[in-house]
């Protein structure tokens, strides 16, 4: 048995309250959770200790890619495991480093960029939108593959994906290419990527390789789905030992195509083939669902009750501020024309929310971005306000009533939003808890999302971003309630249609 294979089975005795599955044929034990990187920075020290405290906690995969946090993500793994096993808190063979390839954005688009001025443009290079490239050329995999090494300080990967590769079919989308066309170019890519990644297994920079797409679990129709069974028979045809072992998909109890949507042979969802290929299956987005708008999957308790008279009184208090800016205070500020109307359309942001704040949210996207997008507005507006020279006792008076007022506003529509997104999962928490018997233990949401996934048969872990320790202990307390992986289909279509009926 390889000594790596050998030290990760290993682990269920150093800790028993952690759940181990073996990855697939690879044959390596890993943790039913993993520590999903998406957000983790190598400067945020709060990160490098949620790491930190997640590994000598008995985690051993963690989940990354080139393009998370603009490489940071990788460099904050790699020191920390260049750290950890310095001091001998951790052995590097226990440890499963998944990283991905395929991205152009920050620093690889500039590169991109720079290489083409020079007539050294990467090969087959999908230019999505500004800011934003794809590609999966040899040359691009070689090239990224070089610099994530070097992030993570390590001389291999341990699996090492192609990251969202549907990007080539999304932009033949559109431009209107037909799509048997398309689907055979995408094809080929896909398996000259897998020529080249067999190489670089051969070569031990990667141990073995797969894809992660979002893809995977939709309909079969759709422009962009791309086919397991298909990508499997591609790795099949280059060697009868390929490397192809590892794929990774989103799922969770408001997106249950993996299980629910038979896109495979005889009938099969994408998790099903994958189980019966043995395939190792990584999830990810377990507590982030999208459709029309992002749901996050938790349980919301908030500070104080929402009151509907509350947020009536903040919307008139700041209109009327307003009000008073365009009719009063504008005519006693000594600046140009320009900046005053430049003023003008920023101290109209209250009238905006009054007439459309019942179309904003839900309250994650209100917390993450549209309640921080008004925050900065007024902040600048406010800086250029206090700029002007000489300003009346007035304007001083009003800047520091609307401010308040303004602030009020953000605070009580958080309130708003939170409010609505708090009975919805409650609502949705309940439900499941009292149809899906299997699900019947869980405290809370998030912990019924995730527990839904380490009880289904076939998926090797759970990604979750755990970007402080409070959140690593959160899920480390609850994995010490043992599962068996008896959820089955015809529970994934129960959980779809209470979902579809809330």
């Amino acid at each position: 048995m390889p000594a790596k294979i050998a030290e990760t089975l290993q682990l269920s005795k150093k800790y028993p309250n952690m759940q181990y599955n073996i990855l697939g044929q690879t044959g390596l034990g890993c943790s039913a959770i993993a520590f999903g990187s998406y957000r983790v920075h190598i400067s945020l020290q709060e990160h490098q200790q949620a790491l930190e405290h997640a590994l000598l906690s008995g985690i051993n995969l963690i989940d990354t890619s080139s393009n998370y946090a603009d490489g940071g993500s990788e460099e904050l793994i790699g020191a920390v495991l260049k750290r950890l096993s310095g001091q001998n808190k951790i052995n590097r063979e226990e440890m499963i480093i998944v990283s991905k390839v395929g991205y152009l954005q920050g620093q690889n688009y500039a590169l991109s960029q720079q290489l083409k001025q020079q007539g050294r443009a990467f090969p087959e290079l999908v230019e999505y939108s500004s800011g934003l490239e794809h590609c999966m050329h040899p040359d691009f995999i070689s090239d990224q593959l070089s610099r994530s090494l070097n992030r993570l300080q390590a001389d291999t990967i341990d699996v090492y994906l192609l990251h969202n590769p549907e990007y080539y079919l999304l932009n033949a989308q559109k431009q209107g290419l037909d799509l048997d066309t398309a689907r055979q170019e995408y094809y080929r890519r896909i398996e000259q990527a897998f020529l080249h990644l067999e190489i670089e297994a051969r070569n031990g920079r990667i141990q073995y390789y797969g894809i992660s797409s979002n893809a995977f679990p939709v309909n079969q129709n759709r422009y962009d789905f791309t086919s397991l069974e298909k990508c499997l028979k591609i790795a099949e045809s280059i060697s009868h030992d390929h490397h192809f072992r590892v794929v990774q998909f989103p799922m969770n109890i408001s997106e249950q195509g993996a299980i629910c949507e038979e896109n495979q042979a005889g009938n099969n969802s994408v998790l099903e083939f994958a189980e019966k290929n043995n395939l190792a299956v990584l999830i990810n987005r377990p507590l982030n669902a999208f459709s029309d708008k992002l749901q996050r999957l938790v349980s919301l308790t908030l500070a104080e009750e929402f009151n509907p008279d509350q947020l009536n009184k903040a919307l008139d208090s700041v209109f009327d501020l307003e009000q008073l800016f365009s009719k009063n205070i504008v005519t006693l500020l000594k600046t140009d024309e320009k900046t005053i109307q430049e003023l003008s359309g920023f101290f109209a942001s209250g009238i905006y929310l009054k007439t459309n704040y019942e179309r904003l949210g839900p309250y994650w996207a209100w917390i993450e971005n549209q309640a921080r997008f008004l925050a900065e507005q007024i902040s600048f507006a406010v800086q250029r306000v206090n700029e002007i020279p000489d300003k009346d006792d007035t304007v001083i008076k009003w800047l520091d009533q609307y401010v308040e007022s303004f602030n009020n506003v953000l605070d009580t529509l958080t309130l708003f939003y939170g409010s609505k997104t708090a009975a919805l999962n409650d609502s949705l928490f309940k439900k499941l808890k009292t149809s899906v018997p299997l699900l019947s233990q869980c405290q809370n949401l998030q912990h019924l999302a995730v527990n839904a996934l380490r009880s289904t048969k076939g998926i090797s872990s759970v990604l979750i971003g755990m970007r402080q320790q409070t959140y690593v202990d959160d899920f480390l307390h609850e994995i010490t309630n043992p599962v068996h992986q008896n959820l089955n289909k015809q529970d994934w279509l129960k959980i779809k249609s209470l979902q579809e009926n809330i």
